[in-house]
């Protein structure tokens, strides 16, 4: 696990864990995907010199130019990996985490709302976005004088 330190105004610094970093993700991919002659591999399909591809495997040292590298060469599937990596989870989990989430706000918003309207109430107050489109057609219609009007003079 990488340590950093922030400092707190007047105390010692303090260790913050921050887990995995994207080079530990490379690295861990790297080994997983290939299991022999992985700083070879790399170093042919990413166009690394042969210190450069062993800093990645061995020591998961990536910057940002071996990094692109790695990108244009492996293209997305390289970041999808890498997210799952570093997260946990992939990102189609992630996006339906999310929305269900969502789902959830706006049937609690519904719920709210038909809670909140009373029973009793016209027709036209619940269904004012339809009624909202004729009202603006009819204002249109029925301008005041001294109003910029949109309609050409005759």
């Amino acid at each position: 696990m990488t340590d950093g330190a922030w400092e707190v105004v007047g105390q010692k610094d303090q260790q913050l864990p921050l887990g995995k970093t994207i080079g530990d993700a490379m690295r861990d991919l790297i080994t997983k995907r290939f299991k022999h002659n992985a700083a070879k591999k790399i170093e042919a399909r990413w166009d690394l010199d042969p210190k450069t591809a062993k800093n990645v495997v061995h020591r998961g040292c990536v910057s940002e130019r071996t990094l692109t590298k790695a990108a244009l060469s492996e293209r997305w599937a390289l970041w999808m990996a890498l997210g799952e990596e570093l997260f946990g989870e992939s990102y189609a989990d992630w996006e339906e985490q999310r929305l269900q989430s969502i789902i959830e706000e706006a049937e609690r918003d519904l719920h709210r709302v038909r809670r909140l309207r009373p029973l009793g109430a016209p027709s036209e107050e619940r269904t004012f976005t339809v009624g909202a489109v004729g009202s603006v057609d009819a204002a249109e219609e029925n301008d005041t004088p001294g109003r910029r009007s949109r309609r050409r003079a005759s």
